[in-house]
């Protein structure tokens, strides 16, 4: 059995920030891993199902799990589907991908202007249990179905099935705002993700330096599409745990001040006892694992998460965690997650 504390060991808790329905809990440390995000004129494909990654970088390149790389010109758009380690010098032929764009044709060349981006939350899961190439249209489509079905759910039905542009294109403009209320602060490397009773992901990322790089398409792709499934989806998904402190608002500013700020200290207080529980839960315990596309990684799942971890002799420079599905709809048998 593997438990989550073992990946953190070197990480302390930031302050919580809170947007809505949204906390995210920044993950501290000064233990620092030397590695590159993919350039994206050293991104490209020579087939359906495929992604080239060359390293023209002085360290070893990243590439993080259910990465979407997006072209405005007509080639297809392809996705990762579990995290990859690219050599200083070396050139990955990554057979395992999967095209999210199912009738457009071309291949993705290096001198394209690319988007990147995060599949949904929910898709992130089905891409984990998917992750697997048959080496034909059902292998490199083989999240086709799975992304028309989602797009359906918000109204979207474009020509031509799977396509994730689709969803992607619709609700630009609120992802957008949604990473907009949220800062990075000193030594970050990662966060957790809380939507009102239910953790949504834990991730982590080599420094601080890869994580502002990385940051804005994670959360705007995977969680952001999270907070437009809040708000659409809230009376179905009936989340009522949801952490209010009341605050008195009685007396002078300078009582409110004072009130604003206990009531400050009693969210943090809940929130790092929820983490707490989290880690060292039975939510936080993983029975079943599995060796990834490259040894380097190691795939982990239980009732609750998903995970994909880098492992290292000097630690963990990467992992990400995510919510099944039928967490993110509040079901389970037994107890909810509550805070």
């Amino acid at each position: 059995m593997t438990e989550l504390k073992r990946f953190f060991q070197d990480l302390t808790l930031g302050r919580p920030q809170n947007v809505g329905p949204i906390t995210v809990v920044p993950l501290i440390s000064d233990q620092h891993f030397s590695f590159q995000k993919p350039r994206h004129e050293d991104v490209s494909n020579r087939g359906y199902g495929n992604l080239m990654f060359k390293n023209s970088t002085p360290d070893p390149v990243l590439v993080p799990a259910h990465t979407v790389y997006m072209t405005k010109r007509q080639s297809q758009d392809h996705a990762t589907m579990e995290g990859l380690i690219v050599k200083k010098g070396e050139t990955l032929d990554y057979c395992k991908a999967t095209c999210v764009q199912q009738s457009t044709g071309g291949m993705m060349t290096g001198s394209q202007e690319k988007v990147e981006t995060t599949l949904p939350i929910i898709l992130r899961e089905r891409a984990f249990n998917k992750r697997e190439n048959t080496g034909d249209s059902t292998g490199y489509g083989r999240l086709w179905n799975d992304i028309t079905s989602y797009n359906a759910g918000y109204g979207i039905r474009g020509s031509g099935g799977g396509h994730y542009e689709y969803f992607y294109d619709a609700f630009e403009k609120t992802m957008d705002e949604f990473v907009a209320e949220f800062e990075l602060v000193y030594n970050q490397v990662g966060f957790i993700v809380f939507a009102k009773n239910i953790v949504y992901g834990i991730e982590r990322f080599p420094s601080p330096g890869y994580l502002k790089s990385y940051y804005r398409s994670l959360i705007k792709g995977c969680y952001g599409a999270a907070i437009i499934d809040l708000l659409r989806q809230a009376d179905e998904l009936q989340l009522k745990g949801t952490i209010n402190v009341p605050v008195n608002m009685s007396g002078s500013v300078r009582e409110l001040k004072r009130n604003l700020a206990r009531a400050n200290e009693r969210f943090d207080g809940r929130v790092k006892d929820v983490v707490t529980e989290l880690i060292f839960g039975d939510r936080g315990k993983f029975e079943k694992s599995a060796q990834g596309h490259q040894t380097d990684f190691m795939l982990f799942e239980n009732d609750f998460f998903v995970g994909n971890v880098l492992v290292q002799a000097d630690g963990y420079p990467y992992f990400t965690f995510v919510a099944r599905e039928a967490q993110l709809k509040g079901v389970r048998a037994g107890r909810e997650f509550k805070i």
